[in-house]
């Protein structure tokens, strides 16, 4: 993995080990959690496991999904822009220490993070 590329917070992006593709990122509490693209809000709130989650969908189709929230800052229909805190991320409830998760999709279908476009 790059380690260059620009992630939704900061510190060493881990791919997740399992069945989803996807990364998550050791944070402080707290962390503000950014977006790496802009685009529409198409889900927001609680997911089981992944604490609070924002899925935002860019105009090429993406959908880039943000987890480990314990706060949201966006809503369903919000416009956003890269680089715009979209929460702050908390305790995870299975590690016990914040944790935030980053994962893509293009065409419903998840992609190595890695390779998503970024604005």
């Amino acid at each position: 993995m790059d380690m260059k590329l620009e992630w939704p917070v900061p510190g060493k992006a881990m791919y997740l080990d399992g069945k989803l593709e996807g990364i998550m990122v050791r944070v402080k509490q707290g962390e503000a959690a950014k977006a790496i693209a802009s685009g529409t809000v198409v889900s927001a709130g609680p997911s089981r496991g992944f604490n609070q989650v924002a899925f935002i969908q860019a105009k090429s189709g993406y959908v880039y999904v943000y987890g480990g929230n314990e706060a949201l800052f966006v809503k369903t229909g919000d416009q956003v822009i890269s680089g715009k805190e979209i929460g702050k991320i908390g305790i995870d409830a299975k590690d016990g220490s914040p944790i935030a998760y980053f994962f893509v999709f293009r065409n419903g279908q998840p992609i190595d993070p890695a390779l998503a476009p970024r604005d």
